[in-house]
């Protein structure tokens, strides 16, 4: 059976969703993913919701209490190879949008609810910073950051 667009397309998304479920060990209520691929620059962050506040991925210990032992590795070893292996997942999105012959989004906005499972996913196809001056992807990230917050 030959696989279609729609289902490798989706399959990389859920791939990104394990990955930062792995990262915190499954013991999160949502993930809030962000990937980027605009003029050759990939980005790829996470932050992530535990009982109703956000968290970003370096602070996840703040959900235990102080006298609690932390839950989760937030090392930088770990943060690094969580970022890297999102861009890793970018990349072979990038080529298997290529080789559909699909257009690339310029950005990626993935929320899952782990109790649910539902993921939700947004997409923009226009330059979101390259085009601008001073904004930088982290700027987009940690915009999309506060706006999920003013809303929790």
């Amino acid at each position: 059976m030959k696989d279609n667009f729609e289902d490798i397309f989706s399959q990389s998304q859920a791939d990104i969703i394990s990955l930062c479920l792995e990262y915190a060990d499954g013991k999160v209520n949502d993930i809030y993913a962000y990937c980027s691929i605009e003029e050759g620059i990939y980005t790829f962050d996470v932050f992530y919701s535990i009982n109703g506040i956000l968290y970003h991925k370096h602070r996840l210990n703040d959900s235990t209490p102080s006298s609690a032992q932390s839950n989760y590795d937030t090392s930088s070893k770990r943060q690094s190879a969580l970022l890297e292996t999102g861009i890793q997942d970018l990349k072979s999105l990038q080529v298997m949008l290529d080789k559909y012959e699909k257009p690339t989004p310029t950005e990626i906005k993935l929320h899952y609810n782990v109790d649910t499972g539902r993921l939700n996913a947004e997409y923009k196809y226009e330059p979101t910073y390259t085009n601008h001056r001073t904004l930088t992807s982290e700027d987009i990230f940690d915009h999309w950051f506060d706006q999920v917050n003013e809303k929790m």
